[in-house]
């Protein structure tokens, strides 16, 4: 199989695991040794996670393993079945693969070295200080310059990122990493994930892109730590953005709500309008009022330059992907009341763009607490005063006169 995929070095025989060996009852999880003297009694992993948020994945805890289930969501077009993983704490055999487990893939944890297709996988395992582990990622595109340091250095192989391309099986093959954390949007793309798992490597279906909700893709940090035994970490950082997202969400509670859009220019005379979407989720948390109440349930929609005038001329604030007005219509720009007045901001503050990085992909997929500070910052200035934006910037307005 892999000399079919083009590879052609040598394969190494199983995943990294730790070194260390530890004896007896663990008061808090290894995350960096196996057992040594397997005990059925045992309760092998303290430290617990459970999603409160998050829709598609779930895991429940059996002393010496974990099972870790997803779920693809229609929205993925049905681009993996639901998908069944054992963790098994390494030095104590895998339980029986029959009845609930039967079919399910057996992952020795704590992974020592990690993989992923999409930055927002990349960042979570960074958020759980274990960014020493990352062996491979998508390419040189990410914004934090540690990682790309190492990308740069050789230290870390490109593989693909999720959504133009496969994973690259050859260095994957050669470094068998512990976990390789894989976003698989289509159908096609699945066929590459269950061919990894044919010729034994790690691989895991993420979809955390998919999730409605901002806290509810925040919170498969705790997924990625199921495969380093580092949940109590997990547990640390994500009751901190919801304590404060709590925060900030009842800071604007009680304030005239402005009425805000969220769009980008598709192609000319073309927008697509971001609603039904974290984005909008974002906006109203913020404190403001949206423009696209009526469009319907998909995520995203593409509007005329007519159709988007009549939505959105109103606007209050304008919130958009594009860094630049230059392939804007100044007749359609003008009549937005937002640009008018100077109130549109671009969220690539953070970016290194001849490395084509961007910290939107990044960060705010673990720390969404932060983009909510940001906004309610924009929204609400005289509630959240001297407060300097992290991803938010405001536009230049080369098309107004």
């Amino acid at each position: 199989m892999l000399t079919a995929c083009g590879y052609q070095g040598e394969v190494g025989d199983s995943q990294p695991l730790p070194s260390e060996v530890r004896y007896g009852t663990p008061e808090s999880n290894w995350t960096d040794a196996c057992a040594g003297d397997f005990n059925p009694e045992v309760d092998y992993f303290p430290d617990k996670a459970a999603p409160d948020y998050a829709d598609y994945f779930e895991v429940s805890y059996h002393g010496h393993y974990k099972v870790v289930r997803t779920e693809s969501p229609s929205s993925a077009g049905g681009a993996l079945r639901s998908d069944k993983m054992v963790l098994v704490q390494c030095g104590t055999p895998a339980p029986p693969l029959e009845g609930e487990l039967q079919d399910a893939v057996v992952i020795e944890v704590p992974a020592q070295t990690a993989a992923a297709n999409e930055d927002g996988n990349v960042i979570a395992v960074v958020e759980l200080g274990l960014e020493d582990r990352i062996v491979a990622m998508g390419g040189a595109g990410v914004f934090y310059e540690p990682l790309r340091r190492r990308h740069q250095a050789g230290e870390i192989v490109s593989i693909g990122y999720s959504f133009h391309q496969k994973a690259n099986m050859e260095p994957l093959a050669a470094l068998r990493p512990g976990a390789i954390f894989l976003l698989v949007p289509s159908l096609e793309w699945a066929g590459g994930f269950e061919r990894m798992r044919a010729v034994g490597l790690n691989a895991v279906p993420t979809f955390a892109v998919y999730e409605p909700t901002y806290l509810g893709n925040a919170e498969w940090i705790k997924f990625t730590s199921l495969f380093f035994n580092a949940e109590s970490k997990a547990n640390e950082v994500f009751q901190t953005v919801v304590e404060r997202t709590e925060r900030w969400t009842n800071v604007v509670e009680g304030a005239d709500r402005p009425l805000a859009v969220w769009a980008e220019m598709a192609e000319p005379g073309f927008w697509n309008v971001l609603r039904n979407s974290r984005e909008s989720e974002f906006l109203r948390s913020a404190g403001a009022r949206l423009v696209w109440n009526a469009l319907g349930d998909e995520r995203t929609t593409r509007l005329s330059d007519e159709a988007f005038l009549e939505l959105a001329s109103e606007a209050d604030f304008w919130i958009t992907g594009d860094q630049t007005d230059e392939r804007w219509n100044p007749a359609v720009a003008n009549r937005i009341r937002a640009y008018r007045t100077g109130r549109v901001y671009h969220h690539h503050k953070r970016a290194v763009p001849e490395a084509a990085a961007y910290d939107w992909y990044e960060t705010p997929v673990v720390r969404p607490d932060l983009v909510l500070e940001d906004l309610a910052s924009i929204f609400h200035s005289d509630r959240v005063p001297d407060h300097e934006p992290l991803f938010f910037a405001r536009f230049p307005l080369e098309a107004n006169p």
